[in-house]
């Protein structure tokens, strides 16, 4: 009626599903949700994994966007790598903060975002951040990596997007300080 366009983005739980995409003419994906990758009995994906995987998303949603979620895991999903539903509580170590728990995951799956950017489609979601110290953390780490690629002859998008999820109320009263990190919420 007022021909405004809508953007309808859908949310995926695997690389499985993006046959739905095209099934359902959606605008791109506005979330995909990386840690049924990691819910594995034998061991996480490695770097080139993701990478394929990521890169599969990316070419088939351009020109339009693609979200991907960074680790978002709890004790009620993760019981593997050796770990037990112990080391993890329901909302004490999970989302960002898991991946300061596991840095060589975090940094494996940031680098594999990354290398998988060069459509500059793809932007990168931080879950459960509860204080600017996490987001700093994951923006400084984020340029490490990116300053790295540049020394390679790997095409990345140098301007990816970095984003935090507000799932935690405390977060809110956050904003101004956590946007000095994010490009968008």
């Amino acid at each position: 009626l007022d021909e405004k366009r809508i953007i309808v983005s859908l949310n995926l739980d695997t690389h499985e599903l993006l046959k739905y995409v095209y099934e359902y003419g959606a605008d791109g994906i506005g979330l995909f949700r990386t840690e049924y990758m990691f819910i594995n009995p034998k061991a996480p994906p490695q770097e080139e994994e993701q990478i394929e995987i990521y890169t599969k998303l990316s070419n088939a949603t351009l020109p339009n966007h693609c979200v991907i979620r960074t680790l978002d895991v709890g004790a009620e999903k993760l019981n593997t790598y050796g770990y037990s539903l112990k080391d993890f509580s329901l909302l004490g170590v999970r989302g960002v903060r898991i991946l300061f728990k596991e840095r060589d995951l975090y940094i494996k799956q940031l680098r594999s975002i990354v290398i998988s950017s060069k459509n500059k489609n793809i932007k990168i979601l931080i879950p459960m951040v509860t204080d600017v110290w996490e987001m700093k953390h994951v923006y400084d780490t984020l340029n490490e990596i990116k300053s790295e690629l540049k020394k390679t002859s790997i095409q990345f998008d140098e301007n990816i997007q970095l984003g935090a999820m507000l799932e935690v109320p405390s977060s809110l009263f956050l904003i101004d300080q956590l946007a000095k990190y994010c490009d968008y919420f």
